[in-house]
């Protein structure tokens, strides 16, 4: 999806009906627009979405003039308006207006505004919604998340609902894919009832993560000649190369992905910077980032491993799966996000990240942490990484230093939930050391042939 329709689902849109404003989330889709409207306003919960028309004065061309915005229009002005009027028509008449408004705010449909109601939905065209249906939505974790929906309502309505709900932003609804329990992929724009799910239903739930912009470093000794050296990664099944820089030339990208092995070949001097043989570019570090690969992952979730509802632990499995990672108050420091570039810079200066590695690292992740109010992170013990990643450089390098960050989101209602990691964060940065595995000594010895790597992910959900 372009960077700038993500940008869009960021804001949301505010909504005016009977006296009061409302946010829902900002989409392409106008079925969903107004699916979203129908949930957040209970006074519109038994209404035939065939009777609501939104209307603007914010149209490009018809500025001042509220205008009545149509379906197919609407994914060319959505970025463009910031308020909507919601018009009910007179069943079986056009543009009339069949809503009164009070001086008090409350429309005489019924109800109150601010009370959350479920999701209904219905085709142009049908004129009766049907009935209300519960479904359960499971994880890849075992959590099961109830779902109030109905038979006719699109899949991207339902995952409008979880990102917003689950995950607190409808900017996550490009990472979220349901299937069923036979592996069927759910697109976004078919209905339920267009998969045969009905009241009582298991659907699941596949995120698509990405291990965002790991690079490598490679610094030959010091007062040392260029070492010409190979650097071979190898992923996990449950990832996809979707970036890479430089390109060599034996690799190829079909659709969005690369495969899930680039071979490098450079020289490296003792400054630092990297000749790409293949290219002759030169370059401060070797790139690539890699998505989950969900055509692996649709599939029923297996049993859980832990729970992200408490601070038990399920079982203590030391493995990192890309597509399923965890991180909990038992493994991990929880800071308001106006303390995690200090708690960074002193983490990561402890495994022996330089200068430029380090604020390379906060600024890139920074966007990403200031969404939230509180952030807890981990950092992996790299042979579990390692597990994930595989990486092989030649001639051997003296030191290998893998730093891999896993962080979520989470809100202040669970933050009870996460004392134990709240204590945590008050320790001296410097047990990640321990955790990761880092030699900070050899780390930092320009006498030797060092290698340095840097990424992370945001676990969702």
């Amino acid at each position: 999806m372009p960077r700038e329709t993500r940008a869009r689902r960021q804001r949301p849109l505010q909504v005016f009906f009977g006296g009061r404003i409302f946010a829902v989330p900002r989409v392409d889709r106008y079925q969903t627009v107004v699916e979203s409207i129908q949930f957040t306003c209970r006074a519109l919960s038994n209404i035939d979405l065939n009777r609501v028309t939104l209307q603007s004065e914010a149209i490009p061309d018809c500025e001042g003039v509220e205008a009545v915005i149509s379906p197919l229009l609407w994914s060319e002005v959505a970025e463009d308006v910031g308020l909507v009027k919601v018009v009910l028509e007179e069943e079986g008449e056009e543009g009339a207006e069949s809503v009164a408004t009070n001086e008090g705010g409350n429309s005489d449909v019924g109800g109150s505004e601010d009370e959350a109601a479920p999701l209904a939905s219905t085709h142009t065209g049908c004129s009766n919604s049907p009935g209300q249906i519960r479904l359960n939505v499971a994880t890849r974790t075992g959590k099961r998340i109830p779902i109030e929906a109905y038979p006719n309502m699109f899949v991207q309505t339902v995952i409008a609902m979880i990102a917003l709900v689950e995950m607190g932003s409808v900017s996550f609804m490009d990472q979220i894919k349901l299937c069923t329990r036979e592996g069927r992929s759910l697109p976004e724009t078919d209905t339920l009832e267009d998969h045969a799910i009905g009241d009582g239903t298991t659907i699941y739930l596949v995120l698509q993560l990405r291990g965002g912009k790991p690079v490598i470093y490679l610094n030959p000794p010091a007062r040392s000649s260029n070492v010409h050296a190979s650097v071979d990664l190898n992923l996990h099944k449950s990832w996809y190369l979707s970036a890479i820089w430089p390109v060599p030339l034996s690799s190829r990208r079909e659709g969005t992905s690369y495969g899930r092995r680039v071979l490098w070949n450079v020289s490296a001097s003792p400054d630092g910077t990297l000749v790409d043989k293949d290219s002759g570019m030169n370059v401060s570090y070797l790139y690539w980032e890699a998505l989950t690969d969900t055509a692996n992952l649709l599939s029923p979730p297996p049993s859980p491993r832990r729970s992200t509802d408490s601070v038990a632990v399920i079982s203590d499995v030391s493995t990192f799966d890309p597509a399923c990672p965890f991180i909990g108050p038992d493994d991990s420091v929880l800071l308001p996000c106006n303390k995690i570039g200090a708690y960074l810079d002193n983490a990561l200066t402890g495994l022996g990240l330089h200068t430029e590695a380090r604020t390379s690292f906060i600024t890139y992740w920074l966007p990403s942490i200031l969404k939230h109010s509180y952030v807890a992170l981990r950092f992996l013990p790299q042979e579990e990484y390692e597990q994930a990643a595989e990486l092989t450089v030649k001639p051997t390098p003296d030191v290998v230093t893998r730093v891999f960050m896993l962080f979520r989101g989470v809100k202040e209602s669970q933050l009870a939930d996460w004392e134990l990691a709240r204590a945590r964060a008050s320790e001296d940065a410097a047990f990640w050391r321990d955790v990761v595995g880092v030699d900070l000594s050899a780390a930092l010895d320009d006498t030797l042939f060092r290698v340095l790597e840097w990424g992370g992910m945001e676990v969702l959900g």
